[in-house]
């Protein structure tokens, strides 16, 4: 029987601040630029870019 993988997008769990900051710290602290840009990429969809770059403008 052949095993089923799903796709794991973790924009779906960062459901609160406290969440998105965990998220963030536990990324930072592997000092692996490219798993960062991927956490921050995450956290922009989980929020939506649009709520994002609204206040920054």
């Amino acid at each position: 029987m052949a095993e089923k993988f799903y796709d794991f997008d973790p924009a779906e769990m960062l459901d609160s601040a406290e969440a998105v900051e965990i998220f963030l710290t536990e990324a930072i602290a592997t000092d692996d630029a490219k798993f960062i840009a991927a956490a921050l990429n995450a956290v922009a969809r989980a929020k939506g870019m649009g709520n994002i770059a609204s206040p920054t403008a």
